[in-house]
C-alpha cells in the first residue's frame, strides 16, 4: 500500500489522532502555565527611586551581586539589597565605568583570586564575563564615592587645626576623687528608700556615661533555648583515613609540608640574620603528620555533614508551612515535631552528637555558651550571630520588610550556624563546628516582676549611688576653693578630706580574719599630681584616672577663657563611669611653632585627609545617606 492510499484509507482516523494531540499540547501547557506562574516569584513593585520604579526583581539581582561580591569579600557589612541596587543605579546615572581589564587586574591583586573565582563559577553558574560585570559594577561605585571624597580637600586652616589638635600639650595639676572612698560615709538606705528608687529605676536600662550615673532594672529579652553540635575534635579519634586520601591531601597541601634548612653563609653578601630553604618533604617522610592533618579537617566535615542530615529531618515538619501576618511560619501540628533530644539519639550512632538546653539567658548569656556564641550565619554578605539570630524569635521582634534575614518560630530550627576557628594548616579563618538551636520559651524584655527579685542589687545601687552624690560634693567644695588658692593650696587645706580618705583606707584594709588586703591609693589618688604623660587635647588614658574624653575638653576651654585677676583656671570634671570625679588646674598651654608646623604640615595633611576620607565613606554608604540622595519613595500598600 502506498503512502498515498494509506492517508486516503485512514484520513478520519488520523485526523482525530491529530486533533487528540493538539488538545493535549494545549491543556498541557495551560497547566504548565498555570503551574510556572504559582510557583514564579510574583512581580512586585516595592517603590521609587532617581523617578523610576523599583520592582522585587530588581532586587533579586542586586542580591545576587552582594553574594559574588561576599564570596570575593569586597562588600562591607551592613548594606541590604536596595542598598547596592541604589549605589548601582546611582554610579551609572553619574556616568562611572570600570572595563574588565581594570577588573582582572583589581582580581589578580587578591590572594587565591583564581579559586575564588572557580568556586563561584561552580555555585552560581556564572560566566566570568558576568562575575567581571558585577565586581566592575562595585568598582564604579567605589570610584563615585571616591570623586566625591576629591573635592573635599585639605585647606590650610583645616590642617593647622588638625595640627593644634593633635601637638599641642597643656600642664595641669589633677586631684582625683573615688566615689568608693566614701561608700562608709554613706548611711544605709530604709525599705522605703529603696522602694522608691526600685520605683523610679523599673523600667528603665542602666546609664552610665562619664557625665552620668544611672542604675535600671529593665530586664533585657530572655529566650531558653536548645542546641545540637558534633564537636570535630571530640570524632577524630573514629575518623578513618584512607591511604588515597591521605596521598591526596599531601598533593592538594604539599606546600604546607616542608623542612627549614639553613642557608651557608655568603661570602659577597654577609648578613646578620640566618637564611634558610624551604626544601619540600616526600610524603612518605611526613606521612604520618599528613594523616593526622588530613584525620582533622575529615572529622570536620563529618562533623558538618552530620549537622546538615539532622538539619534536614529537623527541618521537615517545617518545608511546607506557609508564612502568617507578620512573617513567620506557622507552626506545624505538634505531633509532627521532633525533639532535638530524640535527633541526637537517632544520630549518635556513628559520632556523638551533643545537646545542651540553657535557662532563659539574655544575650549577654547567649554569647557566653561556649563555641555557640561565636556561631555565625551568613547571609548574602552579613553574617548574623547565634546571640542575635535567637532573639529574632516570634514574641520579640516582627521583621520588617524586604528583611532577608531568618526569624523563627517557637521551636522552628535554626539554619546550621558555624562557629569559624583558625585553620591548623593556614592559620586562616574556617568553618569548624555547627550548630542548629530552636528557642523554646521567650520573654519580653520588662521590669521585674517584684522589687524581691533585685532587692540586693537596688539597695547595693543605691548606696553607690549617694557615694558618688557624696565625692561630688567634696569635688567641688575642693575646686571651687582652688579657683581662689590654687590646687596645691586647696589640697593642702583640705584636712578634713584628706582625714576621711586616710580613715577610709584603714577601714578598707581591715577584716576580721585572713590575709590583710592592699591598701587603696584614694589619699594617693588626691594628689595634686602632674599626669605621667603628655597632656594634649586628645589623650584618652590619665593616670589615676582611666579613659576620660570629656577632661581635656574642659582643660583646653579654660585656655580659652579669658584671664580673671586672683583667679586660677580650674575645672571639676565627672567620670562618672568609673564613679570618680576630677579637678583640674590648668597652669599652661605650651606653645606650638611655625617651624615645626612647616616639618610636619604634609604628614599632618595626609593623616587628616584620611580621617575624612573615613568619615566621608561612612557617610556616603549609609542606608539612609544612600535613600536620600536616590529620592527613595517606598512603595505604601493600599487599604
Amino acid at each position: 500500500m502506498t503512502v498515498t492510499k494509506f492517508f486516503r484509507r485512514y484520513t478520519k482516523i488520523l485526523l482525530m489522532v491529530f486533533m487528540s494531540l493538539l488538545l493535549v499540547v494545549f491543556l498541557i501547557g495551560d497547566v504548565l502555565q498555570q503551574m510556572g506562574s504559582k510557583w514564579r516569584n510574583p512581580e512586585q513593585e516595592i517603590g521609587e527611586a532617581f523617578g523610576q520604579p523599583i520592582s522585587t526583581t530588581d532586587l533579586r539581582r542586586a542580591n545576587s551581586d552582594m553574594q559574588i561580591l561576599a564570596q570575593l569579600r569586597m562588600l562591607p557589612s551592613g548594606l541590604n539589597q536596595l542598598d547596592v541596587y541604589l549605589l548601582q543605579q546611582e554610579a551609572r546615572r553619574m556616568g562611572v565605568r570600570v572595563g574588565h581589564a581594570e577588573v582582572k587586574a583589581t582580581l589578580g591583586s587578591l590572594p587565591n583570586s583564581g579559586v575564588m573565582l572557580a568556586a563561584i563559577r561552580d555555585r552560581y553558574g556564572r560566566s566570568l564575563d558576568s562575575i567581571y560585570d558585577v565586581v566592575g559594577e562595585w568598582l564604579a561605585i567605589r570610584r563615585a564615592a571616591g570623586y566625591q571624597v576629591a573635592v573635599l580637600g585639605e585647606s590650610r586652616p583645616r590642617v593647622e587645626l588638625a595640627y593644634r589638635d593633635q601637638m599641642q600639650e597643656a600642664v595641669v595639676k589633677l586631684a582625683v576623687l573615688e566615689s568608693k572612698a566614701f561608700l562608709a560615709s554613706v548611711p544605709e538606705a530604709t525599705p522605703a528608700e529603696v522602694a522608691e528608687y526600685f520605683e523610679q529605676a523599673k523600667n528603665r536600662t542602666g546609664s552610665n556615661a562619664e557625665d552620668l550615673l544611672e542604675f535600671g532594672y529593665q530586664q533585657p529579652d530572655r529566650v531558653q533555648i536548645e542546641y545540637l553540635t558534633v564537636d570535630p575534635k571530640a570524632i577524630q579519634i573514629k575518623v578513618r583515613v584512607r591511604e588515597l586520601e591521605a596521598e591526596r591531601f599531601y598533593e592538594d597541601h604539599r606546600e604546607q609540608y616542608y623542612e627549614k634548612v639553613p642557608r651557608p653563609p655568603s661570602t659577597t653578601q654577609p648578613t646578620e640574620e640566618p637564611q634558610f630553604d624551604h626544601v619540600p618533604r616526600s610524603y612518605e617522610e611526613v606521612r604520618d603528620k599528613v594523616r593526622e592533618d588530613c584525620r582533622a579537617v575529615k572529622a570536620i566535615e563529618e562533623a558538618q555533614r552530620l549537622m546538615n542530615d539532622i538539619y534536614r529531618e529537623a527541618r521537615r515538619p517545617w518545608d511546607a508551612a506557609s508564612l502568617d501576618d507578620d512573617g513567620f511560619h506557622v507552626m506545624p501540628p505538634a505531633e509532627t515535631l521532633v525533639s532535638l533530644e530524640a535527633l541526637r539519639d537517632r544520630f549518635s550512632e556513628q559520632y556523638e552528637v551533643a545537646y545542651r538546653k540553657t535557662e532563659l539567658v539574655d544575650q549577654r548569656g547567649l554569647q557566653s555558651e561556649r563555641g555557640f556564641g561565636r556561631a555565625s550565619y551568613l547571609v548574602g554578605n552579613e553574617r548574623i550571630s547565634a546571640r542575635d539570630m535567637a532573639l529574632r524569635v516570634k514574641g520579640l521582634m516582627v521583621p520588617e520588610e524586604n528583611d532577608q534575614l531568618p526569624a523563627l518560630n517557637l521551636y522552628e530550627p535554626s539554619p546550621v550556624l558555624l562557629d569559624q576557628q583558625s585553620d591548623p594548616l593556614t592559620g586562616n579563618p574556617r568553618p569548624y563546628q555547627a550548630y542548629i538551636f530552636r528557642v523554646i520559651q521567650v520573654v519580653p524584655s520588662g521590669p521585674p516582676d517584684t522589687l524581691d527579685e533585685v532587692r540586693a542589687e537596688v539597695t547595693e545601687d543605691l548606696k553607690q549611688l549617694r557615694a558618688h552624690e557624696l565625692a561630688g560634693t567634696h569635688a567641688e567644695r575642693l575646686a571651687e576653693r582652688a579657683r581662689a588658692v590654687g590646687l596645691d593650696a586647696a589640697v593642702e587645706e583640705a584636712t578634713e578630706l584628706k582625714a576621711l580618705l586616710t580613715q577610709a583606707e584603714e577601714a578598707a584594709t581591715s577584716q576580721p580574719s585572713g590575709p590583710r588586703l592592699p591598701r587603696p591609693r584614694w589619699l594617693e589618688s588626691l594628689g595634686p599630681f602632674t599626669p605621667s604623660r603628655a597632656f594634649s587635647r586628645r589623650s584618652l588614658y590619665l593616670q589615676n584616672v582611666g579613659v576620660s574624653r570629656n577632661l581635656p575638653e574642659a582643660v583646653f576651654v579654660l585656655a580659652d577663657e579669658p584671664a580673671q585677676a586672683g583667679k586660677h583656671r580650674v575645672a571639676l570634671v565627672q567620670v562618672a563611669n568609673v564613679r570618680k570625679w576630677v579637678v583640674a588646674e590648668l597652669e599652661e598651654v605650651k606653645p606650638i611653632y611655625a617651624g615645626q608646623f612647616a616639618q610636619l604640615r604634609e604628614q599632618v595633611a595626609v593623616r587628616s585627609a584620611q580621617m575624612e576620607s573615613s568619615h566621608f565613606a561612612q557617610a556616603w554608604f549609609a542606608t539612609e545617606n544612600i535613600r536620600q540622595r536616590a529620592g527613595y519613595k517606598p512603595r505604601v500598600a493600599e487599604p
